[in-house]
């Protein structure tokens, strides 16, 4: 009877592991890099976007904050 707690627990691990490892094209952009597109035709908007998403990229979401404000300002159909 353990023999088969096992192998079932251990068929699961790997069914797990496989699932988790497996690259899924769903979750994927429609883009061929993988961005997701940025939609605005403001170019002060986009400007503080990239420079508030520097900051993000920085681990630093304080600094970040001001410059989507300002994005969303300039452009409020900003997505």
């Amino acid at each position: 009877m353990k023999k088969f707690y096992v192998s079932g627990i251990l068929m699961a691990a790997v069914a797990m592991l496989f699932i988790c490892c497996q690259d899924n094209e769903a979750q994927k952009s429609s883009d061929e890099d993988g961005e997701i597109p940025v939609s605005t035709t403001s170019k002060e908007a986009r400007e503080n976007f990239d420079k508030g998403l520097a900051y993000f990229d920085e681990n630093n979401a304080q600094k970040a904050r001001p410059y989507f404000d300002k994005a969303l300002e300039a452009d409020p159909e900003f997505v």
